[in-house]
């Protein structure tokens, strides 16, 4: 029987009838059987029989490596099932860790709640032999007799939390690089730590400070690794120093911590320019008797170089292209202004020389006056110039002889965007939206405009052209007729003087005040009307008539035309004499 247990957990009784029954031995017809019955009641008592059960009997609990001492872990819950209460009191008499060093306990004393006493600091390192997780048991033990126990496993897992950002070791790098070293080469790296565990890595990123020339950068990073490689050869005469911003990032996926430090790049120069000389490919003719020591047609070489001073040069011909050596350049050495002799005279009589072309190769090198150094500087560098020069013989040949080129230098600057020159972008594209809205405004009001005007026309196209009238009701009002009244004034010239022409001899009259002339011989014809008097005559044209009037007038006007013409005839004759005299004086002034 189990007190504990339905149904005696809820009635403890147990009732039994009890039967007794009595038969005589014998004959069952002479023997009496006797019975009785009587109820016998049972009360079943509980006894200490269950030990305390937990419920969970495992679980786990997350806490953070930052958590205080005195906080509440968890909280153990445990149950008796025994009927009695006596039987059902029970304490937590222990809490167990492998390892725990007093990190958990029991408080209150006897209670089911488990709280931290120590730190669990990821980072300790008198943590990191257990790592971050913790087993403890939890024993809960009956008050009576005969103290059964019942027990809880609770597995504490540490979560780290991103405490501490890295730290580059040291705090800024410093390099110094050749200008001749070439891509891929590994200048340094750089090297940070971050104290948070477990260790979850750090990662680079090169922020700024690698373009140069245009180049955005010349720089490469390993994210994981550090190492800085160069991307293209470095140039010292473009940029001698190089400051890189880098970054480092830890691996904490919610909220990464960065740091940056930086990278100081100073680039040593190098001998790796070579000499630039012109003019180049410069076509010169001399003559064959040309005297030697003579300066070749006023040539002078200019050269130049990025990493060399001009004491460095020295000039020298390629051997090949210089036939009997009669070509020289002075100063061979020490400066960047040389100009070219004659060395040799030419001697085509004896047939030493053949040659009447020559392709002259000029070699500059720079000296190489920084090989002395403790650092590689880099080998010499040669540079090369062609002059053609072309041997003529003055007495068979002309030639028509060419200035010598002049050099020009060119400089040129190319603008580049820069961060810090924001505004002016910004200023650019304000006008730009501001000129834009201007022309909107004014295409808007232009095709305003535009669309009215093409209203307007397509309406009065539109309108329906009016009939001609078959018959004229009334009639147009006739236009006043009008008279033209025209007046010819003749005036005859007066000549008043005479003169003997110095050329022909001839005597010839003039007019004082107008310097008219004539012969005195021209035959004049006179009229009844004083010479000093004007003629006039009117005549009368009307206009606007049909018909035989219009006829009538024109014979009219003929008849009145022929009487002035005879009136005027003389004098026309007269006039035809001065023109005759005007034009003979002009020939005669002209010759």
């Amino acid at each position: 029987m189990d007190r504990d247990s339905a149904p005696l957990r809820e009635d403890p009784e147990i009732t039994v009838p009890v039967t007794a029954t009595s038969s005589p031995s014998g004959p069952p017809s002479n023997t009496i059987t006797l019975t009785n019955t009587i109820t016998l009641t049972i009360t079943v008592t509980d006894i200490n029989d269950n030990p305390p059960i937990c419920s969970p009997g495992a679980q786990r609990v997350a806490v953070s490596e930052t958590e205080k001492p005195g906080a509440l872990i968890t909280t153990v819950t445990c149950t008796d099932n025994d009927v009695e209460t006596t039987f059902r009191e029970f304490l937590f008499t222990g809490l167990s860790c492998l390892g725990c060093a007093n990190r958990f306990a029991l408080e209150p004393t006897g209670s089911n709640q488990i709280v931290l006493k120590g730190n669990l600091d990821l980072e300790d390192p008198s943590n990191l032999l257990y790592g971050n997780e913790y087993s403890l048991l939890a024993v809960a033990e009956d008050k009576d007799e005969p103290n059964l126990k019942g027990s809880a496993y609770i597995y504490v897992t540490v979560t780290p939390v991103n405490e501490f950002p890295p730290v580059f070791s040291p705090p800024s790098y410093f390099y110094r690089i050749s200008e001749l070293l070439g891509r891929g080469t590994v200048i340094g790296s750089v090297k940070a730590t971050d104290r948070d565990l477990p260790a979850t890595g750090v990662r680079y990123a090169l922020i700024s400070g690698g373009g140069t020339g245009g180049l955005s950068n010349i720089f490469s990073l390993d994210p994981k690794l550090g190492s800085l490689t160069l991307l293209t050869r470095p140039d010292y005469e473009t940029t001698q120093t190089y400051r890189l911003v880098i970054r480092a990032e830890d691996g904490d996926p919610i909220s990464p911590l960065i740091v940056t430090t930086t990278v100081t790049i100073n680039i040593t120069e190098a001998n790796d320019e070579p000499p630039l000389c012109g003019p180049n490919q410069t076509h010169l003719i001399i003559p064959k008797d040309l005297r030697t020591g003579s300066n070749i047609q006023g040539f002078i070489m200019t050269c130049s170089d990025r990493d060399s001073p001009s004491a460095s040069f020295i000039y020298s011909i390629s051997g090949a292209s210089n036939l009997n050596n009669h070509f020289v350049f002075s100063p061979s050495s020490g400066t960047n202004v040389t100009r070219l002799f004659l060395k040799e005279p030419f001697d085509y009589e004896s047939g030493l020389d053949r040659v009447w072309h020559y392709s002259v190769t000029v070699l500059v090198s720079d000296g190489n006056l920084r090989s002395a150094g403790s650092e590689p500087r880099g080998l010499t560098q040669t540079g090369t110039v062609i002059i053609n020069i072309l041997v003529v013989d003055p007495d068979l040949t002309t030639v028509t002889t060419t200035t010598i080129p002049r050099v020009t230098y060119i400089t040129i600057t190319e603008n580049t965007y820069s961060i810090d020159d924001w505004y002016i972008w910004f200023v650019i594209a304000l006008g730009t939206m501001l000129l834009l809205g201007l022309l909107s405004y004014l295409l808007y009001h232009l095709c305003g405009k535009l669309y009215k005007a093409l209203k307007h026309s397509v309406c009065s196209c539109c309108e329906p052209r009016p009939r001609e009238d078959k018959e004229v009701l009334i009639p147009e009002p006739t236009p006043p007729k009008r008279e033209i009244l025209m007046e010819v004034i003749e005036i005859n010239t007066v000549f008043d003087g005479e003169e003997v022409d110095p050329v022909t001899g001839r005597v010839y009259e003039y007019n004082s005040k107008s310097g008219a002339r004539r012969w005195k011989d021209v035959t004049t014809v006179s009229e009844s009307v004083p010479m000093i008097q004007p003629e006039s005559s009117s005549m009368v044209i009307p206009h606007g008539q049909h018909g035989d009037s219009a006829q009538s007038q024109a014979r009219s006007g003929r008849a009145s035309t022929g009487q002035s013409k005879m009136r005027s005839e003389g004098v026309g004759r007269a006039t035809e004499d001065r023109g005759s005299l005007w034009s003979s004086q002009s020939r005669q002034t002209s010759g």
